[in-house]
C-alpha cells in the first residue's frame, strides 16, 4: 500500500471525533460550553469525568491505531510516523466536523506511545506532573511536548522529525492558549474559560 493511501486512512481514523459524539448523545453541543474544544478537558466540563475518560482513551487510540497501521503496511520509520501525524491532523481538522477539531494532545500521545513508547510515557509523566502542579491543561500539554521534543531530538535521530512536527503542530493549535499563558489569564481547571 502506498504512503499516500496509508496516510489518507490514518487521517480518516483521526477524523472520528469521540467527544462530540458522546456530547451529542446527551444533547450537548461542546462548541457552546467552556473552551468550545472537542477534547477530553472540555468534555469533562460539559458532561463529566466518565465521558472525558472515554474521550481521552478514544482519541489516544486513534493515534495508536494509525501508527500500528503504518507498521503493518510501511517500512521506514519516517513513513510510519507520517501515518501518526495524519491521524493528528484528522483530529485537528476532521472531515466530519467541517475541519474544526481539537488540539490533538491525546491523539499525539497515542502516536508517541505506539511509535516511541519511552517518549509516550515521558509525555504522560510530564503532563500529569505539570497539571497536578498548575492545574492548567494547556500548560501541561505544551510542557509535555517541549520535553518530549528535546528528548526525542537527542535520543532518537530516526524519529526526530515526527516528534518535532507533533510539537510544532501542538504549538500552532495552542496559539490562543499561549497568548493567555503569557498574559496570565489562562484559566485553571474548574475556572471558566476565557
Amino acid at each position: 500500500m502506498s504512503l499516500v493511501l496509508a496516510c489518507a486512512i490514518s487521517y480518516l481514523i483521526g477524523s472520528i471525533t469521540v467527544g462530540p459524539l458522546l456530547a451529542a448523545a446527551r444533547g450537548v453541543n461542546l462548541r457552546s460550553i467552556g473552551s468550545g474544544n472537542i477534547g477530553a478537558t472540555n468534555v469533562m466540563r460539559a458532561i463529566g469525568k466518565k465521558a472525558a475518560l472515554v474521550t481521552l482513551l478514544g482519541d489516544l487510540l486513534k493515534g495508536c491505531v494509525a501508527v500500528l497501521l503504518g507498521m503493518m503496511l510501511l517500512k521506514g520509520r519516517l513513513e510510519i510516523g507520517l501515518c501518526g501525524i495524519a491521524a493528528v491532523l484528522g483530529h485537528n481538522f476532521p472531515l466530519f466536523l467541517g475541519f474544526r477539531g481539537g488540539k490533538g494532545v491525546a491523539t499525539s500521545l497515542g502516536v508517541l506511545l505506539a511509535y516511541v513508547p519511552f517518549l509516550g510515557l515521558l509525555f504522560a509523566a510530564v503532563w500529569v506532573g505539570t497539571f497536578r502542579w498548575k492545574r492548567i491543561s494547556s500548560l501541561a500539554a505544551l510542557s509535555a511536548f517541549a520535553v518530549t521534543a528535546v528528548t526525542g531530538a537527542v535520543l532518537y535521530s530516526a524519529e526526530r522529525p515526527v516528534v518535532l512536527i507533533l510539537a510544532i503542530l501542538s504549538s500552532l493549535m495552542h496559539r490562543q492558549n499561549i497568548s493567555r499563558l503569557l498574559r496570565g489569564t489562562e484559566p485553571r481547571m474548574g475556572a471558566p474559560s476565557s
